[in-house]
């Protein structure tokens, strides 16, 4: 009887995993034509300065080897990434979750299909308002389908990149590791470095609208921005939840406790302010209160307000959850055992929501003036080199609006990401430098330093 259900169990999987991979072949034809040769051709036009950002303005996009200079990635970092592109999923739960790149199995699952869909079309069916906002969400994916998977795909890069940074800067002796970029351990490291520094979704996003091709990918690339930067204030308030969690739930041991308490927590802050407003008519009091004091908004216009504000809160309840102790490259030991307070290592580093936004919009500028002075690639012949790089971005820092701490702060970090190029002899020479796919994951380990105390 048993080896009977074994073999039905066997064969339903089976053909679970066949109707997949026919889905799966036809659906994946029409995934958006990321890093090819007519993308890679669209941003190199981009580029204002070849000489300077490639080293040379001979550069085929026909060519993968070429195709990497443009995105300043390892080849076989780039064939990762397409290859994350065209295995990605294309199923979510629920319309509002565009998409996701999954650091444990490098895995990318976009939102071409919402299992929430049918629900959504029910109730509009049957005149439910709440169905009306799934069309929205859905046409705002469709409309933008590209970005949303560039966007996605950026996630991965940033992650790839860390791990190739880490193991570049790695001083242990070749012959005496197990592991290289691409070993699990040395991916999760970076996973937990890129996911706990807190300047991933930001970065990500802008560096999207950097990247993205025409104007319907620019446009939904601004959107995203936008929406980041309206959830700005409550990035601080998420450092505040994970500090307050650490100290309290991440204390107990027992995780048949711990984890149904945080679970627990997250349904409070959702569930118990529309509980307590729905006995104090708090909020709907609220907005006829400032309505009446300044006309030009109206109390639907306060009390959306409101609501949109306690979403941000819960999802900043949520991602403290997502939170871990472990640290990767941002871990810091201390002798005397001290938990690390998101002040030390998570963007950006404050409890105030006027702060978090102020920051944002700073870093999103300082992005804006460092970027392009920053090359792509390099051909590195000699150690001589290195230096000849570094004078050439310092000479064009002098023109941007940066600070002292800021034109500091990225000369160190350049010296970070140009270390591993240095070379130990001739020997070592010619290199393929990679140069801002390698100061990037050294600005997500330093950028605190940017910031006072």
């Amino acid at each position: 009887m048993l080896e009977k259900l074994g073999d039905f169990a066997g064969a339903a999987i089976h053909k679970a995993e066949d109707i997949h991979a026919r889905v799966h072949s036809f659906w994946g034809k029409y995934n958006p034509n990321l890093y090819s040769k007519q993308d890679a051709m669209y941003s190199l036009r981009q580029i204002k300065d070849k000489e300077f950002a490639l080293g040379t303005s001979k550069v085929n996009p026909q060519y993968n080897k070429d195709r990497a200079k443009i995105w300043s990635l390892p080849p076989d970092i780039l064939e990762n990434i397409k290859g994350i592109i065209k295995d990605s999923g294309h199923v979510h739960l629920l319309p509002f979750v565009m998409g996701t790149y999954n650091m444990a199995d490098q895995s990318m699952r976009m939102n071409d299909f919402s299992l929430s869909d049918g629900w959504t079309a029910y109730l509009m069916a049957t005149g439910g308002l709440e169905g009306f906002i799934a069309p929205v969400l859905r046409g705002i994916y469709y409309a933008g389908r590209p970005s949303w998977w560039r966007h996605e795909s950026i996630h991965a890069r940033h992650h790839h990149q860390m791990a190739y940074f880490l193991d570049a800067i790695d001083t242990r002796k070749r012959g005496l590791r197990d592991e290289d970029w691409h070993s699990r351990s040395r991916l999760e490291e970076a996973a937990l470095t890129v996911h706990e520094a807190g300047i991933e979704e930001l970065l990500t996003r802008w560096q999207s609208l950097k990247e993205s091709s025409g104007l319907r990918e620019k446009a939904v690339s601004t959107l995203a921005l936008a929406l980041y930067l309206e959830y700005a204030p409550f990035t601080g308030i998420r450092n505040m939840f994970i500090d307050t969690k650490e100290k309290t739930a991440d204390l107990i041991e027992n995780g048949a406790i711990r984890i149904p308490l945080k679970i627990a927590t997250a349904a409070g802050i959702a569930v118990i302010p529309v509980y307590l407003d729905a006995k104090t008519h708090l909020v709907e009091d609220l907005g006829n209160s400032i309505s009446n004091l300044l006309p030009i908004l109206t109390n639907n216009q306060v009390t959306g307000a409101v609501w949109r504000a306690h979403s941000y809160v819960w999802v900043a309840a949520i991602s403290a959850l997502f939170s871990t102790k472990k640290k990767g490259a941002l871990e810091r030991r201390e002798d005397n055992g001290r938990r690390m307070p998101t002040s030390e290592y998570k963007f950006p580093y404050v409890y105030s929501p006027i702060t978090s936004v102020t920051r944002s919009v700073g870093f999103l500028r300082y992005l804006h003036n460092v970027w392009d002075q920053i090359p792509n690639y390099r051909l590195v012949k000699s150690s001589k080199d290195i230096d000849v790089i570094k004078r050439e971005i310092e000479d064009r820092l002098v023109s941007r609006r940066m600070s002292d701490e800021q034109h500091r702060f990225t000369m160190q970090t350049l010296e970070d990401a140009l270390k591993p190029f240095e070379g130990h002899g001739r020997s070592s020479f010619p290199q393929d430098a990679y140069i801002k796919g390698m100061f990037t994951p050294a600005m997500y380990i330093k950028l605190r330093e940017l910031y006072p105390r």
